[in-house]
């Protein structure tokens, strides 16, 4: 009986220590939790955070910086046994050194900023099945062009804001939303294709851009369409027909005056901001809205023709804009918005 029991004590306190072992090596969480194991690690010129597992083979890793002196960066697909998953937000931000960079294709996400700055980064590789660029992924990076993931999705908000040399990018026809100011004062960008698959565009994603000469929409889209080169809202749902930009190389071209189809119910956010190509504009009779910032530091703006069928202006909608004198006929809203936003007024009826 002694050694019954004796053998029966030793079995319970084997599985307490198993358990105290088990639990040690979680940190103390249930199962599932990631444990990081080492949240900053110096291995060669990269810092990465690594998550603990039972086997490190099963964890995964996070480039968090480079600190190497070699402008053209290859990013390794495993660290420590690990398989490297996630670029960590601002990683490479600000990195003035890199010139190049090779991202793996076992890469599923980027980190917010994660190239921002990078002033002399002039070419990026990116996984293929890579599913969203977000927010200043590559904001003012020094991009001459890259090559979009084939299954990309989402385009975060200023994901390409001030590419000053990027002239040309592809979207993938796999691509549905692009966030707001996503290609904000791409200065060197000359056109750009809308594939059928996008279904968020806001106008102001194309603000600053001088060089722009046409947006083309694949007439398969049922959200958008492109008219001579300039982008609008198709009517859908509570969506009325809306300019969304007029880029601002075609007005360069055609001496600063914009013509708007006869259709147009409404002017949306941004339609003209920084525009500064835009000199005189008349707006069609019929559109009831004039969106906010719509002629937002379109500062050779002299004269606009505003319709009696206005009834909505954006507070902001002229802001910047220190030139323009409104025409619209006497005792119309637009009378009454450019006495109240102190803009120089004449009664006109066109």
């Amino acid at each position: 009986m002694m050694f019954k029991h004796g053998r029966k004590c030793a079995y319970v306190l084997l599985i307490c220590a198993v358990f105290a072992v088990l639990t040690a090596c979680n940190g103390g969480q249930e199962t599932g939790t990631p444990i990081y194991q080492n949240p900053n690690m110096r291995v060669g010129d990269f810092y990465w955070r690594l998550e603990a597992a039972a086997r490190a083979a099963a964890g995964i890793a996070w480039v968090n910086s480079y600190v190497g002196t070699n402008p053209e960066v290859n990013i390794p697909t495993r660290i420590e046994g690990r398989s490297v998953r996630h670029i960590s937000d601002r990683a490479f931000y600000h990195n003035t050194v890199i010139t190049s960079v090779f991202v793996p294709d076992t890469v599923q996400q980027l980190g917010i900023a994660a190239f921002a700055g990078s002033s002399n980064l002039t070419s990026v590789r990116l996984p293929e099945a890579l599913r969203m660029i977000p927010q200043e992924a590559f904001a003012r990076t020094g991009l001459l062009q890259i090559t979009l993931p084939r299954l990309l999705i989402n385009i975060g908000e200023a994901a390409f804001e001030g590419c000053s040399y990027l002239q040309n990018l592809v979207l993938p026809d796999t691509v549905q939303r692009i966030g707001a100011y996503a290609f904000r004062h791409c200065i060197a960008l000359t056109e750009m294709r809308i594939p059928r698959s996008v279904e968020v565009l806001p106008g102001s994603a194309f603000v600053g851009c001088s060089s722009l000469q046409a947006i083309t929409v694949d007439e398969r889209n049922i959200r958008f369409i492109s008219v001579e080169g300039v982008l609008f809202a198709r009517s859908h749902g509570d969506v009325v027909p809306t300019l969304l930009h007029y880029p601002q190389g075609k007005l360069a071209a055609a001496g600063g005056m914009a013509v708007l189809p006869d259709w147009v119910v409404a002017l949306g956010d941004y339609a003209f901001a920084s525009n500064t190509a835009l000199s005189q504009l008349e707006i069609p009779q019929g559109v009831t809205t004039i969106g906010d910032w719509v002629f937002a530091e379109a500062s050779n703006l002299e004269r606009v023709f505003i319709p009696a069928s206005v009834v909505a202006i954006g507070a902001d909608a002229f802001t910047g804009a220190a030139n323009v004198t409104i025409y619209a006929p006497e005792g119309s809203y637009a009378q009454q918005f450019a006495q109240t936003a102190a803009i120089p007024f004449v009664a006109a009826n066109r």
